[in-house]
C-alpha cells in the first residue's frame, strides 16, 4: 500500500491504523493474561529462565559488540544496534507460542523477567561498552 503510490479511501487508512494500533496492547493483554493465573513465586522459581537470560542480555552484547564495531563505524548505530541487542524476548514468543500451542506460561515468563532484569542490563551494557 504505501510503495504503490496509490491513495487508498480515508476510511480504509483508518481502519488499518486501528489494526496497527491494537496489536501491541492485545499481546500485552495476553501476557498478562497468561501470567494471572500463576502465582508470583512460581514465575521467579522457573530455574530454565535465568541463564538464557543472562546470556541473551549481558553475553550476548559483550560477545557482538567487536563485531559490530569491525562492521559499524559510526558511533551512533553502534550504540542503537548494541540496545537493541540487549532488548528483552519480545512479545511476540508468547503470541507464537499460542498460535502453534506451545508453552505459552513459560514464554509468558520469560517475557516478564527479561523485560525486568532489562531495567538494570540495558544501563549495565550502556555504561559498560558505550
Amino acid at each position: 500500500m504505501y510503495f504503490s503510490g496509490i491513495t487508498f479511501p480515508s476510511f480504509f487508512v483508518s481502519a488499518c491504523e486501528s489494526v496497527g494500533n491494537m496489536t501491541t496492547p492485545m499481546a500485552m493483554i495476553l501476557i498478562g493474561a497468561s501470567l494471572a493465573s500463576i502465582r508470583m513465586k512460581d514465575i521467579f522459581s522457573e530455574w530454565i529462565i535465568y541463564p538464557y537470560t543472562f546470556i541473551k542480555q549481558i553475553v550476548l552484547p559483550f560477545i557482538a559488540f567487536p563485531i559490530i564495531c569491525f562492521f559499524i563505524q559510526d558511533p551512533l548505530i553502534q550504540g542503537v544496534t548494541l540496545v537493541n541487542l540487549a532488548m528483552p524476548v519480545g512479545n511476540s514468543a508468547v503470541l507464537f507460542a499460542t498460535e502453534y500451542h506451545g508453552d505459552v506460561v513459560l514464554a509468558a515468563k520469560t517475557v516478564f523477567m527479561t523485560t525486568l532484569f532489562s531495567v538494570v542490563t540495558i544501563p549495565f551494557i550502556v555504561a559498560f561498552l558505550l
